[in-house]
């Protein structure tokens, strides 16, 4: 017997946190509704009502607007896949685009980049749907080779076989670089093990995505301390995330210590930002 496939959920972090919110909440209201009136009397319950019927308004116009917002950035999403598909010659299907991996925005980001400046050497910090897009575009401008630090085996391994599956595996290096403990400036990160870098030369395109937030506090940091003297000059940066607080902050850190332009600031789904090293 044929077993009906289960409904997909959209694992997504932000929804279960709302509903762990609102569990609470609802859990606070009955425990104080029920004080109330067991101290109180009636009239007590009758105000927790009121309060319940203004948190519910206020509830449905919060999801209103979320709604609009989320339509918004869809719209916005499902112009940049055409666009990306337009620009990009791509001959197998690509893997989806959403949750923790690159939006099409970012995507069509780093293929504008690509085209513009035409880098010799791109290293990228997180592997993904991002690898195979700059992949695409170095092997349409016949060179170029990029190097992806990966710290998760098994998606070292998905990417490799991705990129085998779509005929790009001449112009693509999939480095498993676990994350180790690293000091830079003083203090301690878990960042990827920088023996693992290999000498490739002075990097053109820096695209910066990972590790990932839950590391720890500017997970992201070390990218710029450790690779800066990597970094030809004029050198692109791409920071994704950069509607975060941590990565806002990340960045204003790095222009204070380095030698940077701002080039772009883009106002897409998660954020992100393009410095120049000056």
């Amino acid at each position: 017997m044929i077993r009906q496939s289960k409904r997909i959920k959209a694992d997504d972090p932000e929804f279960y946190r709302l509903v762990k919110r609102l569990g609470y909440a609802g859990l606070i209201w009955a425990v104080l509704s029920l004080l109330g009136w067991f101290l109180l009397g009636q009239i007590v319950l009758l105000f927790c009502v009121i309060a319940l019927g203004g948190t519910l308004v206020t509830l449905q116009m919060y999801l209103f607007n979320k709604a609009q917002t989320d339509n918004f950035h869809h719209y916005r999403e499902i112009e940049a896949l055409f666009s990306l598909h337009k620009t990009v010659q791509i001959v197998q299907p690509l893997p989806p685009t959403r949750l923790w991996a690159a939006s099409p925005d970012l995507l069509t980001i780093i293929a504008a980049q690509i085209q513009q400046h035409r880098p010799k050497v791109v290293l990228e910090l997180g592997s993904g749907i991002s690898t195979l897009i700059s992949s695409y575009l170095l092997k349409a401008a016949n060179g170029g080779e990029l190097f992806t630090l990966e710290h998760e085996a098994q998606f070292a391994s998905h990417s490799l076989q991705q990129l085998e599956a779509h005929c790009l595996h001449d112009y693509a290096t999939i480095i498993h670089a676990p994350l180790v403990p690293t000091t830079v400036k003083g203090e301690t990160w878990r960042w990827y093990d920088p023996t693992k870098i290999p000498d490739m030369g002075k990097v053109d395109l820096l695209v910066i995505d990972g590790p990932p937030k839950r590391v720890q506090k500017l997970a992201r940091y070390p990218a710029l301390p450790i690779l800066f003297e990597r970094l030809a000059q004029g050198a692109i940066i791409i920071v994704d995330d950069f509607s975060r607080p941590d990565e806002y902050e990340m960045v204003k850190r790095w222009i204070a210590d380095y030698t940077l332009k701002v080039v772009e600031i883009h106002d897409n789904e998660k954020g992100a930002i393009v410095l120049q090293k000056c």
